[in-house]
């Protein structure tokens, strides 16, 4: 029995799902897969079943996920009390603090501590922070927070969300009369980011607030890559809310138009999340306090 056949079965027994619980581990749904049936032939037991919706445990399984949390929570724990690694800190970002607030400081950080080697993890933001809740990453940027005792938010930045629609009419139109019509909005197809996005969560809120629900809405999509969403927005094929960080050389360049959102919540912050338990690595600690002391407001 293998720490990484344990957290392969951990994941899946949380995610309900192979594919998931490979996305989560950033591994391959065939590594996941061998990891459970190998845990299944040492241990002579069935541990899960799969169904056409979801993965369930079987008795043997509930009671394996049961010492598996504790035995991995007590690997991290001892990693994390023993390793004295300056060497290198791992950082989870989502996609707007990786464009607008790491590289100004992973610039100035390597200038000031080039002993510590920084390597970058951009995914969606409810990634991030299931990275520095598992100890996987060191320290996260996002756009999100939750109530996780496991975890301290230190707000860095102020971001506000717009609506971003391409450079062609009618948007000119409503650019040049200074209006956000509602009407036209409700028959307007609007482009998502998937369900994990701290960005696409806020959104969703703001729209809530607009009478523009998920099912009073067109749908023109949900798109995963940022960029590849900014491209079809620019494109026509549909709107989108967005932070206005993420949009600002494109709307410079007028490729696209941003609208100020009549909604409370359009503003949030970009927090650094780390584990709340103070333990780091040595160059973990020096990352986060040159972060606080170079970008916090």
């Amino acid at each position: 029995m293998e720490f990484k056949q344990l957290q392969s079965f951990a994941a899946v027994a949380e995610c309900r799902s192979f594919t998931r619980a490979a996305e989560r581990l950033f591994v391959s749904q065939p590594t996941v897969s061998l990891h459970i049936r190998d845990l299944e032939q040492e241990l002579r037991t069935k541990l899960v079943v799969r169904s056409t919706h979801a993965v369930d445990l079987t008795d043997s399984g509930r009671l394996l996920y049961e010492y598996a949390l504790q035995i991995l929570s007590l690997r991290e724990a001892a990693l994390r009390r023993l390793r004295k690694d300056d060497g290198e800190v791992c950082v989870g970002t989502s996609t707007v603090p990786a464009t607008s607030l790491l590289p100004d400081i992973l610039t100035g950080f390597r200038e000031e501590c080039p002993q510590v080697r920084t390597v970058l993890v951009q995914t969606d933001s409810g990634a991030v922070l299931e990275g520095v809740t598992r100890g996987t990453m060191d320290v996260g940027f996002t756009g999100a927070r939750s109530d996780d005792r496991d975890l301290l938010f230190t707000p860095l930045a102020r971001d506000r969300l717009v609506l971003v629609t391409a450079a062609a009419e009618p948007f000119l139109g409503w650019k040049s009369r200074g209006l956000l019509p509602r009407e036209e909005l409700a028959r307007t197809p609007f482009l998502t980011r998937e369900a994990g996005s701290g960005s696409q969560g806020a959104a969703e809120r703001l729209l809530e607030q607009l009478g523009l629900g998920p099912g009073r809405r067109r749908s023109a999509g949900q798109v995963s890559d940022p960029e590849a969403l900014k491209n079809l927005v620019a494109a026509g094929i549909g709107v989108a809310v967005m932070s206005d960080r993420s949009v600002a050389r494109e709307t410079e360049e007028g490729r696209l138009l941003t609208f100020e959102l009549p909604a409370e919540g359009a503003e949030r912050e970009l927090y650094l999340v780390q584990r709340s338990d103070g333990v780091l690595k040595t160059g973990a600690a020096r990352f986060i306090d040159y972060v606080k002391a170079h970008a916090s407001p």
